[in-house]
């Protein structure tokens, strides 16, 4: 039981995906190795190679039970994994910042128009007006240094009510030819309903290093 508890809790606390499964599969083969131990005693009769397939079978497939439907949705109702950069992030799950707006410079977990989960930070919300330049981007007269070399040198938005502009900075998905700022354009726009929760500023030892979005130095007059 302590072994099984260490191993759960290293499941749910290990930010690295392969090694959260490793525990939760070890911890699903104690279980297996306890179901085949009682098995035993329970069914005295099970006797021979076909006891020992009867035991063998059973304790595989409540290994395979508590697996694939127990110890791997333990995380899932009030956490969610993202991958960014190669850093695994922690994220909260929507529901628990139903009545808190979203601001300019919040990480968030969205889902894209292509379907994919993404984390990034919102650059603008509705009814600000977006303006690009050469080397940042301006939002409701304030000026940020831009977060992806890929981002349009000109032009202005108006966003739309309930929608969020947030630049997709990991672009590796995207494919087709032309220029990569008119591909990932159409991705930009977030509505509302699209977004999936935020990410954990510590997940127990570990915190959660996501760079702020700070706006440039007034120029000096």
């Amino acid at each position: 039981m302590a072994i099984w508890a260490a191993l759960l809790c290293l499941h749910v606390a290990a930010l690295d995906h392969s090694l959260s499964a490793t525990a939760a599969l070890l911890a699903s083969v104690l279980h297996g190795i306890s179901a085949a131990a009682a098995l035993a005693m329970l069914c005295p009769h099970w006797q021979g190679l076909s006891g020992m397939l009867r035991t063998s079978l059973a304790a595989s497939l409540l290994v395979f039970l508590i697996y694939s439907l127990g110890l791997r949705s333990v995380i899932s109702p009030w956490a969610q994994r993202v991958i960014v950069q190669g850093n695994p992030i922690m994220v909260h799950r929507v529901e628990g910042f139903s009545n808190t707006p979203w601001q300019i410079g919040d990480w968030v977990s969205y889902r894209l128009p292509v379907g994919l989960v993404n984390l990034d930070r919102i650059l603008a919300g509705p009814g600000d007006t977006l303006r690009f330049h050469d080397d940042s981007f301006e939002v409701n007269g304030r000026h940020f240094k831009k977060t992806s070399p890929h981002m349009p040198d000109s032009g202005e938005w108006l966003m739309a009510p309930r929608t969020y502009f947030i630049w997709p900075t990991e672009a590796s998905f995207v494919h087709g030819a032309g220029e990569m700022a008119e591909l990932l354009l159409p991705l930009t726009e977030i509505d509302e309903s699209a977004i999936l929760g935020r990410p954990y500023r510590r997940w127990f030892w570990k915190s959660m290093n996501l760079p702020p979005l700070d706006p440039l130095p007034l120029p000096r007059p």
